[in-house]
């Protein structure tokens, strides 16, 4: 309709009328927001932007309870080739990344969503704090569009999570996904080991860039 509309308004051979077109907001079906810039380029999402993060730090393995938060974090380690092992409570996904940082000496690489999840991987963390075991979390989190509304899960994970680890943070743009997840893994290794926490909004997961 939009489109309909301007057509009666502006000439389709005019140069305002082009870049109206190339610069329109675009909403696909169940997959969030991205601009069109009338290129070929290629655009990834946020979670698969976190997942060739997880590659290039030489992760081949993640440790998770399936959720909804961080649904499209899945979709690009399979895209990444990076296995992704769904177990029966969060604790157990922390602890299997804490126990695969000892067994490999690589760090471990848990993923658990909002809420409950990130709060029974606690415990696991915690373990590999006083352990001195390198080991990245990723828990989910509401949509900043929604922070402080009450949303679905929302806790304050990063004050929780502070104590107990060496770095604790929250991802606040798309774009800073990747150096974020590289940040984190640098503080597991930095000085003593220990673990990282790293905070992802679900509206950051879907944004195309």
């Amino acid at each position: 309709l939009w489109l309909k509309k301007s057509k009666k308004v502006f000439n389709p051979k005019s140069k305002i009328f082009e870049t109206l077109i190339n610069l329109v907001y675009i909403i696909p079906p169940e997959r969030g927001f991205f601009m069109s810039t009338g290129t070929n380029e290629q655009m990834i999402t946020g979670g698969e932007l976190v997942a060739k993060a997880l590659k290039a730090e030489g992760i081949e393995v993640i440790y998770t309870l399936c959720g909804g938060h961080i649904i499209d974090i899945y979709n690009g380690c399979l895209n990444e080739g990076i296995k992704i092992i769904d177990v029966r409570h969060e604790e157990v996904a922390s602890h299997a990344a804490d126990g695969y940082a000892r067994m490999t000496g690589k760090p471990g690489c848990a993923v658990v969503t909002a809420g409950p999840g990130t709060t029974h991987a606690i415990t696991g963390v915690a373990n590999a704090f006083r352990a001195e075991i390198p080991m990245l979390l990723i828990g989910g989190q509401s949509s900043l569009t929604q922070h402080k509304m009450g949303s679905l899960q929302d806790l304050p994970h990063v004050d929780m999570m502070q104590p107990i680890t060496k770095f604790a943070a929250t991802v606040m743009s798309t774009e800073r996904c990747a150096d974020m997840v590289s940040m984190a893994f640098r503080e597991t290794r930095n000085g003593s080991f220990g673990p990282s926490f790293l905070e992802i909004p679900r509206d950051l997961s879907l944004i195309h860039i």
